[in-house]
């Protein structure tokens, strides 16, 4: 593919990436606003409690999301899917941004809310993976692990974005309608990213599936049917991928403020960083796995979170920012390593014909079961244990589990031709 239609390919897909995530996160960001405008507020406490159950909601729709996206691209299309992907996500956004408070309708406006949030998590459930496809059969094999890699790091991206306009509306909380900006601003993204992905090219590997004649009319029974191994490969890997995510980079700001005793002001600065680092370091890894491997490249950083999850957990409990800032560190290199190696060497272990499908549910599935529940399995651990380097032990696990899956027959793959 010529460089100038291959960039074009991957800022469709990253532009839509960025802001399909920028729509998604709002919802966590703004969640002390939608629990005062959605629930009564004689129960401060409740109302936050269930405002983070619909938030968790988008979780648990995403593999349903996955299954339906994941067979809509390898029947239709990957550009059509991910055209359908992002207007499902910016339509929601936008409405939620007009829905009427509890103040105004009672229960109509959370059960509202609750319609729109499935919406935004069944949307969410195709996109990441629609996105990497959609670059990585577009580009050469020397370079796939860095393009993969590159549309994984834009989520850190729109995540910031979310976190940016959601900042100001809080700022400016004291106007009734502050939180309504950043929702309705969504359509935005919609119109946007609608106009990028029309533009652009289907891949050559979907054409040329279609014109052979490949094209399977249940691609996703008969992926699971056929590579139920590589799927249950897919579902270990990301399942570190996912305890990574959310063990370091979502759970540790509370670990170490709530459990123990940093300021979370300072926690929280120096973890924002560590997403920006690795937002920056996960490219580097793809990159790395193009030059010496992808088993290499998933195996050495996984036998270092092996090693030294639990190690690092112990440090942290020193109690100290310096401790803090030096374990952190060591996980924000692995992670990246670890992060930016993953996504092409699992869809590099498909063919064409159940590509989306399979690989988005494996996806999906491991990062609703394990990365959901990180940061509860972590508390719980801490208090069964009395042991506040405990979630070390339980990373420590995920990472011997996603060692066993690399070195269990896991396909080398850099050289290969995708088919």
């Amino acid at each position: 593919m010529k460089n100038k239609t291959l960039f074009r390919v991957f800022l469709s897909s990253s532009l839509g990436t960025i802001l399909e995530w920028y729509d998604f996160s709002l919802f966590a960001f703004l969640t002390p606003l939608l629990a005062i405008h959605f629930f009564p507020q004689e129960d401060k406490f409740t109302g936050f409690i269930l405002i983070y159950a619909i938030f968790a909601i988008g979780f648990f729709v995403r593999p349903i999301g996955a299954a339906l996206f994941g067979h809509m691209g390898d029947r239709i299309g990957r550009k059509k899917t991910l055209i359908v992907s992002i207007l499902l996500m910016a339509i929601p956004t936008f409405l939620i941004g007009l829905l009427p408070t509890y103040q105004q309708i009672g229960i109509w406006a959370p059960l509202l809310l609750i319609l729109l949030r499935l919406c935004q998590g069944l949307s969410v459930g195709g996109e990441s993976t629609g996105a990497l496809l959609f670059v990585i059969e577009s580009g050469d094999y020397k370079n796939r692990g860095f393009l993969g890699a590159s549309i994984w790091a834009v989520v850190g991206v729109g995540m910031l974005l979310g976190s940016f306009a959601a900042s100001i509306a809080i700022s400016y909380s004291h106007y009734s309608w502050s939180w309504r900006v950043p929702f309705l601003l969504g359509i935005i993204t919609g119109i946007v990213g609608y106009f990028v992905r029309k533009r652009t090219p289907e891949t050559i590997l979907f054409q040329n599936a279609v014109q052979q004649g490949k094209l399977l009319k249940f691609p996703l029974y008969q992926g699971i049917t056929e590579h139920k191994i590589t799927l249950l490969r897919i579902i270990g890997i990301y399942a570190l991928s996912a305890m990574i995510t959310y063990l370091i980079f979502v759970f540790m700001p509370t670990y170490a403020a709530n459990i123990i005793g940093l300021p979370l002001s300072s926690v929280s600065i120096i973890s924002t960083i560590g997403l920006a680092c690795v937002t920056i370091l996960v490219p580097v890894g793809g990159y790395i796995s193009d030059l010496i491997g992808r088993k290499k490249s998933l195996l050495w950083p996984a036998c270092g979170f092996l090693l030294m999850s639990y190690p690092l957990f112990v440090l942290i409990t020193q109690g100290t920012l310096q401790s803090f800032i030096i374990a952190e560190g060591v996980f924000i290199l692995l992670a990246g390593w670890f992060q930016g190696s993953i996504s092409t060497a699992v869809i590099e272990q498909l063919p064409t014909s159940v590509r989306f499908s399979v690989s988005a549910v494996g996806f999906n599935i491991a990062y609703s079961i394990f990365g959901g529940t990180a940061p509860i399995v972590a508390s719980y651990l801490v208090k069964l244990t009395n042991n506040n380097a405990a979630p070390g032990l339980y990373l420590s696990c995920g990472a011997l589990f996603a060692v066993l899956v690399i070195v269990s027959k896991m396909r080398e793959t850099r050289h290969l031709s995708l088919a």
